[in-house]
């Protein structure tokens, strides 16, 4: 309710409505939008036919990666702390809330980051490419290591830098109206977000059975780092430049 109270008097229909915006920052967008809106200069393409791009079919991979991660860690991270390493409910809530407190701030720097570097000149290729794969196996060698870890504090530290870079990814939501143009943003948005819960889903499901029948943890730290590694893999395949798309 909070929220929507906070939507319903923050947000308007055009940005000219807004008390706070100004005059520099409504000609920049009015002019991206004429940019898009010009007859001939872009075109558009089905969806059944963006379901063949290599493109997308990656960022769907690559995101149900990245949720299979996040997911993954979130409901059995505080069960392995404490089964495995020993923490007890105050330490273990402790550690988790750290833990992912660096993711938070890890996306808030990889968003800066990506924008800076973009903004220096480079191809968004490069970029994106490079901050995604990258990031992703820092995180597959962090989670590689907390598997033959037998130190408490050495696996939290080493969570947290996992965390911390596997949220770079949380950039993924910018691609679908870089693949789609913006007639197909949502469509792709909610596709990819689609087939990454449905990841959310069965991975802890998954995480379970694998613990029941193995009696440790050791075999869901080496699944994370393969999705990790995944990631990377799906995340240089896409091409990330813009398709002047409608």
């Amino acid at each position: 309710m909070l929220a929507g109270v906070l939507a319903w008097k923050y947000i308007r229909n055009h940005p000219s409505e807004h008390p706070g915006v100004n005059a520099a920052e409504l000609a920049h967008i009015t002019e991206g939008n004429l940019k898009v809106s010009q007859p001939g200069a872009v075109t558009s393409i089905p969806f059944k036919e963006l379901l063949k791009d290599r493109s997308v079919l990656a960022m769907f991979a690559g995101y149900c990666c990245i949720l299979s991660v996040f997911y993954g860690l979130l409901t059995w991270m505080p069960s392995y702390l404490h089964q495995t390493h020993g923490l007890n409910i105050s330490s273990m809530g402790g550690a988790t809330f750290l833990i992912f407190m660096c993711g938070f701030v890890g996306e808030l720097v990889g968003g800066y980051l990506g924008d800076k570097w973009k903004s220096s000149g480079a191809s968004p290729n490069l970029v994106m490419r490079s901050m995604f794969s990258g990031s992703a196996l820092v995180a597959a060698l962090c989670m590689l290591a907390v598997a033959y870890t037998s130190e408490a504090s050495k696996a939290i530290g080493l969570l947290c830098v996992a965390m911390f870079f596997i949220r770079w990814c949380g950039m993924y939501w910018c691609i679908p109206s870089i693949l789609g143009g913006t007639s197909k943003t949502g469509v792709l948005a909610g596709t990819m977000n689609f087939c990454g819960n449905m990841a959310g889903v069965i991975v802890p499901i998954l995480i379970g059975l694998i613990v029941q029948f193995t009696g440790s943890y050791f075999l869901v730290l080496i699944f994370f780092v393969v999705m990790a590694m995944l990631l990377a893999i799906f995340s240089s395949l896409i091409d990330y430049r813009e398709r002047g798309l409608v």
